[in-house]
């Protein structure tokens, strides 16, 4: 079975890491994917993917029919099954030109909670059950996504679950975090907050910092993952509220286990989300959680009993670290049990089982429920 899987810009983001981490599987299973980037340029994170075994196409995206016949033409001639579309931009394009150009075999996976208002959330839902209509399968990848998709747009979706690495996250030993520590240079009673994802306006990374200069009393550092925005504005505010000089901006990284071995709490104060991977990466190594009550962070109190909650705000954040930084640095209990919830629900294995069975109904032109939640196969 041949899988395109559509994107935009390759970047070390939801979709493009769960790809990575599935490619050995997808290849047990008989899968063999390749990937189509419709960015302005492939991507940085192309040459990681390609490293995992993907093959890599770009054709950047124009909003034109031009720009979707091409797409379905170069499947069709490259002799493709299936097409993953898990782009939101153009969606509908996609459909219309593979049904008249392409394999017509497609699975939509909506990978955020996109609650569009107005014209814009009407025109999605006759978009959405316009391709349901026309044989697209629809996968939700949490509870509160295939929530939206239904209350919102109508649509029908299979629940399958984002997924992380399952064979390298686990609870962190004191050992692990002694030698992080030391290695980021932290101090003796300093409390580590980290948080891991491209800076953009959702991420609200802006609200945190702001929070945390509402918070000097106490001796802080935050660990900040990820790729910055052009002109790094975040470390312009951190500069002009004070607070430049606890916060490592450290950028996107290989391997961002030494960085959470190195924290007291995992911090996401984003505004919406699907189901952040690396939350769960997070709680996988035992990390107590302080996630914002929005969509796709809620989801996990079906899964974890102990996880803080806040407002998306600097007020809402900075009242829930008060109590959490005046309870001081040190390595939790319950770490053990945290990261055995997270591997009983969202192991990889379990993740690209569900999608390879989906494919081969798909392909049998019999898409049907999609498995529920489990331990990994």
């Amino acid at each position: 079975m041949k899988v395109l899987h559509v994107l935009n810009e390759l970047r070390p983001s939801g979709a493009e890491i769960m790809l990575r981490i599935a490619a050995p599987l997808f290849r047990e299973n008989g899968v063999e994917c390749e990937l189509l980037a419709t960015g302005d340029s492939i991507g940085p994170y192309a040459t990681v993917l390609e490293a995992a075994g993907y093959r890599t196409h770009h054709i950047p995206f124009a909003r034109s029919p031009a720009f979707f016949m091409a797409v379905a033409r170069f499947a069709k001639r490259s002799g493709f099954d299936l097409i993953h579309l898990h782009a939101e931009r153009g969606f509908i394009g996609y459909v219309l030109a593979t049904r008249m150009a392409g394999p017509g075999r497609l699975v939509r996976t909506v990978h955020n909670n996109f609650n569009f208002g107005g014209f814009l959330r009407v025109r999605r839902g006759m978009e959405r059950r316009l391709a349901e209509r026309l044989g697209v399968s629809f996968i939700a990848i949490a509870p509160g996504v295939e929530q939206t998709e239904r209350s919102l747009y109508g649509t029908s979706p299979l629940l399958i679950p984002n997924w992380f690495d399952s064979t390298h996250f686990h609870p962190v030993t004191p050992e692990e975090r002694t030698a992080a520590r030391a290695a980021f240079g932290v101090r003796d009673g300093e409390y580590v907050m980290v948080s891991v994802g491209n800076c953009s306006v959702v991420k609200n990374h802006t609200a945190l910092i702001e929070a945390l200069a509402r918070c000097t009393e106490f001796h802080w550092r935050y660990l900040h993952v990820g790729l910055e925005e052009p002109g790094e504005p975040e470390r312009a505010l951190a500069k002009k509220l004070g607070v430049s000089d606890r916060i490592q901006f450290i950028g996107a990284v290989d391997d961002v286990r030494p960085v959470l071995h190195a924290a007291d709490l995992y911090v996401m104060p984003s505004q919406f989300e699907g189901l952040g991977i690396a939350t769960l990466e997070a709680i996988a190594v035992g990390l107590p959680a302080l996630l914002t009550e929005v969509p796709g962070l809620v989801d996990f109190r079906q899964y974890l009993e102990d996880i803080h909650y806040c407002e998306p705000s600097a007020d809402g954040i900075a009242a829930a670290l008060q109590p959490l930084l005046q309870k001081g640095a040190g390595l939790e209990a319950g770490r053990a049990a945290r990261s055995a919830a997270i591997h009983q629900a969202f192991g990889a294995k379990r993740g690209v089982l569900a999608y390879s069975d989906l494919y081969s109904r798909v392909m049998a032109g019999a898409a049907g429920a999609a498995p529920a939640h489990g331990s990994e196969a």
